[in-house]
């Protein structure tokens, strides 16, 4: 679990570094919502409803699928299964980006836990083909941050 938190933390600055070419608009999938599948085609999906298809995997502040570079936060359920984690899955709903979950750096340059910025994020995530995951309890430890 702290891999893929580290994972979604290490996105650049800039919102991505995708492969695709920029500034072209996403293929439509079979549905007709634009396929994201890196950081150039998610930011000219920002605000609609979009597919991803990629891998799922569990990061401290939720679900995530992660494809071609971009890791997309999937809101809406609270982790994937153990069965579904490193496995394919793929999403639908609306692609947000946000500042939301950054990280914010203190007076004396402490630095609270969080994001690196711009994250995108789908709430209420739809997985296409599959029964929402099971809820499992979550042992938070007692101790403080």
């Amino acid at each position: 679990m702290l891999c893929a938190f580290l994972f979604a933390c290490a996105g650049s600055s800039d919102g991505g570094g995708g492969t695709g070419p920029s500034g072209t608009a996403p293929a439509p999938s079979a549905s007709g919502a634009p396929v994201v599948s890196d950081s150039d085609s998610a930011k000219a999906a920002i605000g609609k409803t979009v597919q991803v298809a990629g891998t799922a995997l569990n990061a401290k502040l939720g679900p995530v699928v992660s494809v071609g570079g971009l890791v997309v936060y999937c809101f809406g359920r609270q982790e994937w299964s153990t069965a579904q984690v490193g496995t394919k899955v793929t999403v639908t709903g609306t692609l947000e980006q946000t500042d939301e979950f950054k990280a914010e750096v203190g007076p004396d340059g402490e630095q609270s836990a969080g994001t690196g910025g711009r994250d995108y994020v789908i709430r209420d995530c739809k997985v296409e083909g599959s029964a929402p995951a099971a809820k499992e309890e979550v042992d938070q430890g007692g101790g403080g941050w």
